[in-house]
């Protein structure tokens, strides 16, 4: 096998971690030593080795992502270590190569997810990859396992691996396998996202306001409950950066019903502080009854990851941005811009990289968006305040001037967050935001009508009978907002 020329390699990710000085700039040998970390964080510390099952690309993608070969702990299908070190090998030159990818999601969702079903079919046959081109009934196989909608994708890949076949040592198809390959690719019928009918999009909008403009009216309230609680868990843990990490002494909760004690006071149920703020009838509106067994506190937490997260549909509503575009938009991200003829411009400025990769891309909007940025930033600096206790989430003098919009439970009752401030928690889907907060549309306001269904079929054709009928509840996701939007446009 051909020595790899090292000098052909050198990490492609876009990010300020990929440096020519950086310990893993380009790999030390080919293939790579078993030891190597493909991974370092901003402190240069390992996030894995190279023959581990899984590699965490968080530090990369700025959120959870990974990559599994499965040859180690696996929820899919397991493959044998020959195998998974042929893939490893891939891997490597996807990212290291010539033509390597500029996103960890590109590699994660793209080019990894594509390629891996051929070596699961391969593993489960009993062969190496390398021997595949011999094994016509198992090439079919792989066609079976590979994605309709990435199937053109795939052989594009394959392509790219027989053309670097002398570098890398190896060839998993070759010409002829390929064109075999090819020829079953099976029939892909792309599918149109929905389109929300006028009266259901109106619904779903008027609530999002509503929602908006009732936090709005009671911030105050909020702010002030919000900065009693935190009081109130500080005075009994000795103070808010121990309250955030001792949660393992309940009995120093202080919204229980309990004697208070020296140095330790109690207030009862959360409630009767919500009453007491005058915020009972408001959160109970929008995300529920109080209920006796339950950790009520947890309700104030709710209530602001709801009106952040109807911000953000108001957000993608209006913008007609992607899901991922919207959820990492900071505290800044809303210019208004004076025009002599038009008076005032509302714009978003954030990161896009669907196409060309872009950090100051720009979203013109209605003006009312400032109703959604107002209470997301409010709901931002909040959680700031205790995030900004937290060692262990890295937060940088930018973090704590301009937040994300979107921010987890950091307070001392919260689910919380210990990863790195600058890894986003995964994105929420629009329906289930729906699905936890029954309250936010009335389901028999969102129950097609024969009119909703005859639009919703003039605008996409391709719908099947199943998928929307009369009577049904209609079922939102983040991208119908993008479709529909563009389409009433």
């Amino acid at each position: 096998q051909p020595a790899m020329d090292l000098y052909l390699l050198s990490l492609q990710i876009d990010s300020p971690l990929a440096h020519p000085s950086a310990k893993n700039f380009r790999p030390p040998s080919w293939p790579p030593p078993p030891d190597w970390a493909p991974i370092l964080d901003a402190q240069g510390s390992p996030q894995c080795v190279y023959s581990d099952s899984s590699w965490p690309l968080d530090v990369w993608a700025g959120r959870p992502v990974s990559i599994n070969f499965g040859d180690g702990y696996t929820k899919g299908e397991r493959i044998d270590r020959v195998n998974a070190d042929l893939l490893r090998q891939c891997v490597v030159w996807f990212l290291w190569g010539p033509r390597g990818r500029r996103s960890a999601g590109s590699l994660a969702t793209g080019a990894f997810a594509t390629i891996k079903p051929l070596f699961i079919v391969c593993a489960k046959a009993g062969i190496v990859a390398t021997d595949l081109m011999r094994f016509d009934a198992i090439i079919d196989k792989v066609a079976a396992s590979l994605a309709p909608s990435t199937f053109d994708y795939a052989i594009t890949i394959l392509h790219e691996l027989l053309d670097a076949r002398e570098q890398l040592g190896f060839c998993l198809l070759d010409q002829t396998s390929l064109a075999r390959l090819a020829k079953l690719a099976p029939e892909h019928d792309a599918k149109q996202t929905l389109y929300i009918p006028p009266r259901i999009w109106s619904y779903q909008l008027s609530r999002l306001r509503e929602c908006l403009g009732d936090y709005a009216k009671h911030q105050a309230q909020v702010a002030g409950c919000f900065e009693f609680c935190l009081n109130a868990y500080a005075h009994n843990y000795g103070s808010l950066k121990k309250a955030l990490s001792s949660k393992t002494t309940p009995y120093r909760t202080p919204f229980t019903n309990q004697k208070s004690r020296p140095g330790i006071k109690y207030y009862g149920s959360f409630k009767l502080t919500a009453d007491r703020f005058e915020l009972t009838e408001l959160i109970e509106r929008w995300v529920g009854p109080f209920e006796d067994k339950k950790k009520q506190i947890n309700r104030i937490s709710q209530y602001l990851d709801l009106v952040s997260m109807a911000g953000l549909a108001y957000l993608l509503n209006f913008s007609l941005m992607r899901i991922q575009e919207g959820w990492n938009l900071r505290a800044d991200c809303l210019l208004v811009e004076r025009d002599e003829k038009f008076g005032d411009i509302y714009m978003l400025c954030g990161e896009t990289t669907k196409t060309e990769p872009d950090a100051d891309a720009r979203w013109p909007v209605s003006k009312s968006v400032k109703l959604a940025i107002d209470a997301m930033k409010h709901i931002a600096s909040l959680r700031m305040r205790c995030a900004r206790e937290l060692n262990s989430i890295n937060l940088t003098a930018e973090d704590e001037a301009n937040p994300y919009l979107i921010s987890p439970q950091y307070e001392p009752w919260g689910s919380g967050n210990g990863k790195a401030y600058q890894t986003r928690p995964k994105s929420w889907n629009y329906q289930q935001v729906l699905d936890d907060y029954p309250q936010l549309l009335d389901s028999s306001q969102i129950i097609l009508s024969e009119e909703d269904v005859r639009i919703a079929r003039l605008i996409t054709p391709g719908l099947g009978v199943e998928e929307c009928k009369e009577g049904d509840s209609w079922r939102f996701a983040w991208h119908q907002l993008r479709r529909t939007g563009a389409v009433n446009m």
